[in-house]
């Protein structure tokens, strides 16, 4: 019963990438034109470009940018993996890294809505793992730590600005907009 529910939920997230794959290259034209236009630079935010990430690209440890684009959570981790070396879903491990990434959102889109972030049960269902590897060291639940029960659908997590701008996790297959992330190395 478990390999059929894992092959109907395989079979979903196979079919939703393939559909997007064309749109994406599209779409990734289009982002590598506005960081080279440099029109991603925030006129009126605090949220300011650093010279060692890439246009659109801001620093503080890391180089992170919001992508407005709706996709299910496992689509956008393969965007951020695609758009920048060594790119993956927004990874948090401080108050000040989280507070920054929530201001990079409201300053993106001022309506302020549910985003993806790199924490997930994907790979490891009785645990939470970011998707570049790094340990979980921070959280920022709206309440206790969620409960991760097996079941069919797995779960992932994202800002929700509708519950005090807390983390909050879900199924992996709804669309949203998400936040890029790679660590800068400076050689």
């Amino acid at each position: 019963m478990m390999l059929l529910m894992g092959l109907v939920l395989s079979t979903l997230i196979v079919s939703d990438v393939a559909a997007d794959i064309a749109l994406n290259e599209e779409l990734e034209k289009s982002e590598q034109e506005k960081m080279t236009q440099g029109s991603w630079i925030f006129g009126r935010s605090h949220v300011l470009h650093d010279e060692y990430c890439s246009h659109g690209w801001f620093y503080r440890g890391y180089c992170y940018t919001f992508i407005e684009r709706l996709m299910p959570w496992i689509t956008a981790e393969m965007y951020c993996q695609k758009l920048a070396p060594g790119g993956h879903l927004a990874s948090i491990h401080s108050k000040l890294q989280n507070n920054f990434i929530r201001q990079l959102i409201h300053e993106a889109n001022e309506r302020d809505p549910e985003t993806w972030i790199g924490l997930n049960n994907v790979f490891k269902w009785e645990s939470l793992t970011w998707t570049d590897g790094s340990g979980v060291d921070f959280t920022d639940w709206y309440s206790t730590n969620p409960i991760l029960i097996r079941r069919l659908f797995l779960r992932c997590v994202m800002f929700n600005f509708d519950i005090p701008n807390k983390w909050e996790i879900s199924y992996c297959l709804p669309r949203k907009p998400f936040v890029c992330a790679y660590k800068l190395q400076l050689n």
